[in-house]
């Protein structure tokens, strides 16, 4: 009587499986996220506080906040994401501290080496890429959260960002 069952294949005739490319642990995608989002709001508290140069200390901090956080957001390029959407707020958060990293070199090479003869460019990239570096660390911070994470996360950054602007044109200080 003949077997229904599969017949038995050997293992020696099975083709070798690719090994598991290891993907980032949640711990690490929310704390990047986190570090993305925060990038994104310490950019957007310094481009809509109208008198921020006044206080040094406060400069200085959001420059080393923004900095640092942008050199960790840059190696979300070689991080091994699980789902597309996860990769693509890596590379958008990557995006976003590649661009800062730019305007913040750009802006060190003025001021040491040219004495700030490049005003003209310095003011075309604090108002063109500033923006979206600032956009793409937001989007790249909420997209790199899990997925039952992104709408709460989406919902608190919109607001956060919204209340900001009413107190910025408003005038409250």
């Amino acid at each position: 009587m003949a077997s229904l069952a599969a017949p038995h294949r050997n293992s020696a005739t099975l083709p070798p499986r690719a090994p598991e490319e290891p993907t980032t642990p949640l711990r690490t995608q929310i704390a990047l996220s986190l570090l993305a989002l925060m990038t994104g709001f310490c950019l957007v508290i310094a481009s809509i506080t109208p008198h921020i140069s006044h206080h040094r200390a406060l400069v200085w901090l959001l420059a080393a906040i923004v900095s640092t956080s942008s050199l960790v957001t840059v190696q979300g390029l070689w991080r091994r994401e699980s789902s597309r959407i996860s990769r693509m707020g890596s590379w958008l958060s990557s995006l976003g501290g590649l661009l800062v990293l730019g305007v913040g070199a750009l802006h060190a090479l003025s001021v040491l080496l040219a004495g700030g003869q490049f005003g003209i460019t310095l003011f075309l990239a604090s108002t063109y890429v500033i923006p979206g570096a600032t956009i793409a660390c937001l989007a790249g911070g909420i997209l790199r959260l899990p997925a039952k994470w992104r709408l709460p996360v989406f919902a608190v950054t919109s607001f956060c960002l919204l209340t900001l602007c009413v107190v910025d044109l408003s005038g409250i200080s």
